[in-house]
């Protein structure tokens, strides 16, 4: 973590314990999810639909929320030089970031779209 924030201080929102996401999404472009594990990844979803790329460990809960080229990124557990590389990539390419960004946006709003979550989830429930 401390390489990331070393590549922009003055641009880089890190947050111990509770993170506001709401307050704090509109000021980000790109959000870095190193977890080890998570439920589903309900925050890459969310900021994947704000036009947010995603960056995370491929585990579980981010292998389905993060779509690999679509709204981020997985690197594998805890490699960091692959977390940083994407972060410098995206940050030397703002053309790229701002292309990635709207694909995000398209991609997970037909994919991740309240009303498709709860047909797969009566589906998967045989509702």
């Amino acid at each position: 973590i401390e390489r990331l924030v070393n590549l922009h201080p003055s641009k880089v929102v890190f947050e111990e314990g509770f993170f506001d996401f709401r307050t704090q999404v509109d000021k980000i472009d790109i959000l870095i999810m190193p977890s080890s594990y998570e439920g589903f990844g309900i925050a890459a979803v969310e900021a994947a639909k704000l036009g947010k790329i995603i960056i995370g460990y491929d585990v579980v809960g981010l292998k389905d929320s993060i779509l690999e080229n679509e709204t981020g990124n997985k690197v594998a557990l805890n490699d960091v030089e692959s977390l940083v590389k994407l972060v410098r990539f995206y940050s030397k390419n703002p053309d790229k970031m701002r292309s990635f960004q709207k694909k995000s946006l398209e991609v997970s709003r037909k994919k991740f779209s309240s009303s498709l979550l709860i047909a797969n989830l009566r589906s998967e429930l045989d509702l």
